[in-house]
């Protein structure tokens, strides 16, 4: 995470690239990619059973659709979605297919607050706060807990 330096908190995270026209992001590549071209995702769940794209499991009893035979609420999390090479997952179940990737020329720091660190590196800084266990009080002139 963030490191503390100078009484702020900075944490490095990877620049966005800058895509050509026609190319969209794709982690830190741009692709151009197909909608009409796709195929169904996989869909797998680390434990339980995927139902859309939720995966469903009980501690105990036995799984009967989303419910647990015992009574017991069924846990969910999202279901995992994976796609075959040369292929990314765009959502709603389907992954579609790659038709050129090129590493981009430049990138820049999304959101606010992100300064350039080096190519394709962004730092942000967030004010430090101090806390104290409960009976003290910071003295910020000094730096500590009194």
């Amino acid at each position: 995470g963030y490191t503390l330096k100078n009484g702020e908190c900075l944490i490095d995270l990877p620049a966005r690239p800058i895509c050509p026209d026609g190319y969209e992001e794709l982690g830190s590549k741009c692709s151009i990619s197909v909608e009409n071209m796709s195929i169904p995702a996989e869909i797998s769940c680390s434990k339980g059973r995927a139902i859309g794209d939720q995966c469903y499991y009980c501690n105990s009893g036995s799984l009967i659709g989303n419910k647990c035979s015992d009574g017991s609420i069924a846990h969910s999390f999202p279901a995992s979605h994976t796609c075959e090479s040369g292929y990314y997952y765009h959502g709603n179940g389907y992954c579609w297919i790659i038709l050129d990737e090129v590493t981009p020329t430049s990138y820049y720091c999304g959101g606010t607050g992100g300064i350039k660190k080096n190519y394709n590196t962004c730092t942000y800084t967030i004010n430090a706060t101090n806390y104290c266990t409960e009976g003290y009080t910071f003295n910020s002139e000094l730096g500590i807990c009194e």
